[in-house]
């Protein structure tokens, strides 16, 4: 009886060995892939990797037994590979490095690529090191695991990345021709160029979501950035925003374009929405179409603030504080500025112009307002045309300090418009009342004429 509670007490510790070693394998196949089958794949353990040309890459590849001739039809493909640090120097043959795990050693970079081109990344797990690119060309990144890392990447060109999750921080230097697509990465861009960042979805509470310095031509596209200020752009040009949604977590700001050394240039923001507020300084030709921005904390700042600006154009444009304890929207020392077909409401002002030249406000809608819907105050050549202050607008227009120049068309002091679904059930309501209105004097006829009758045939009345 003995033997067999022994028998079966080393049958259940085996088994039990076995599945563990069996889930190992598997989450070692998760991340070096599922290799294993083919000769050519070996999972190697290496320390330090250092390459410094491409002769020393051919070596090891054919050291190791990897594969590939280098060339761009057939790479060489360095996979499932543990190291503790990767330096690679003037490398321009063709390499993909894949399903392996670096960073382990006392470097302050364990993933180095010097002077190199033709390199592709992916599917690597990386601990918190860091990660450095300097003076690259043709650099690919992708789907890296688990990442708290560092990555710098400076005076290089043609840079691809996608994929990349949440604890990676990107610096990029001096860079030209960036594709950021698909990844939950910080963004920090200084003095480059030809950036494209798209189907991006961030949140951070502590800092800024995408940082632009010194930059130019940058197109923003089809993402959600969520951090306590979640999109910085400062002394560049030529930016496009398009179909974002931007959020300030703790009530910063949360879209804020300044101009601290030069002014900047050039601007589209298109089908955007910010819950925050928007900052706008030195800034010249800029492009607003299709923006909402609602507030509801900080109080009494100004949902819009656009200070030092020219050539501006504000088309359908949505901004409400949602509560009286907001400024609503302030243009100060600008000029030429076109706000059109826009709504603004549930503020303390709906606009005010301070210091201000050259100024049209026009078919727009001021609703809910505490105070003013239009502040004027020490500005000229205003026109203010074809405008609805509707429902609690306490006062239009109001005028302030010195004021030139100013012409007053077809503005109007309406009623509050509702949507459509409400007027329809509106009006069945007041045509059910105008029934029943009927059927009630209806009703109270025939009662007036019965008793009429009945006093007729007792005799009180002929």
């Amino acid at each position: 009886m003995k033997k067999l509670v022994i028998i079966v007490l080393i049958t259940i510790l085996l088994f039990a060995s076995y599945q563990a070693m069996a889930s190992s394998a598997l989450a070692k196949s998760q991340l070096f892939g599922a290799a294993g089958n083919n000769t050519k794949f070996q999972e190697h353990d290496f320390g330090t990797i250092k390459i410094d040309n491409n002769t020393e890459l051919q070596e090891f590849v054919k050291g190791y037994h990897f594969y590939g001739s280098g060339t761009p039809s057939d790479p060489y493909v360095i996979s499932n590979i543990t190291a503790e640090a990767l330096f690679l120097e003037n490398v321009s043959a063709h390499l993909i490095i894949e399903n392996s795990s670096i960073g382990a050693g006392n470097y302050p970079w364990y993933l180095k690529v010097i002077n190199s081109s033709n390199l592709e990344l992916k599917r690597l797990y990386l601990p918190w090191i860091g990660v450095l690119f300097d003076h690259d060309f043709n650099i690919t990144l992708s789907n890296f695991y688990q990442c708290e890392s560092n990555v710098i990447i400076s005076n290089s060109t043609d840079i691809k990345i996608g994929n990349m999750p949440s604890g990676l921080y990107f610096t990029f230097n001096h860079v030209k021709n960036v594709q950021i697509n698909n990844s939950h990465a910080h963004m920090f861009f200084d003095n480059s160029q030809y950036i494209s960042v798209s189907n991006i979805t961030y949140r951070d509470y502590w800092s800024w979501t995408i940082d632009l310095w010194n930059c130019s031509y940058a197109t923003i596209t089809n993402s959600t950035l969520e951090s306590d200020g979640s999109f910085y752009w400062t002394d560049s040009s030529h930016l496009w925003l398009k179909n974002l949604i931007i959020k300030g977590i703790y009530g910063d700001t949360s879209l804020e374009l300044l101009g601290e050394k030069k002014v900047e240039r050039d601007i589209h923001i298109e089908n955007v929405h910010i819950q925050g507020e928007m900052d706008i300084s030195d800034i010249q030709n800029l492009t607003i179409k299709n923006v909402s921005i609602q507030r509801s904390e900080c109080v009494g700042c100004y949902i819009v603030a656009i200070n030092k600006a020219s050539n501006l154009t504000l088309n359908n444009l949505y901004v409400s504080g949602e509560s009286f304890y907001f400024y609503g929207t302030r243009i100060k020392n600008s000029k030429n500025v076109i706000i059109k077909n826009s709504t603004f409401k549930d503020s303390v002002y709906g606009i005010n112009l301070k210091n201000a030249k050259n100024i049209i406000i026009e078919n727009s809608t001021f609703e809910n307002i505490k105070k003013d819907g239009i502040l004027i105050q020490n500005s000229s050549y205003i026109k203010i045309m074809g405008n609805n202050f509707v429902w609690k607008v306490a006062n239009p227009i109001k005028l302030n300090g010195t004021v030139s120049y100013l012409i007053l068309q077809k503005n109007a002091r309406g009623v509050r418009a509702y949507p459509l679904s409400f007027n329809i059930v509106l009006a069945i309501f007041l045509i059910i009342l105008l029934i029943s209105a009927g059927v009630y004097k209806k009703r109270r006829d025939y009662r007036r004429e019965a008793t009429l009758e009945y006093y007729r045939k007792i005799g009180k009345i002929k």
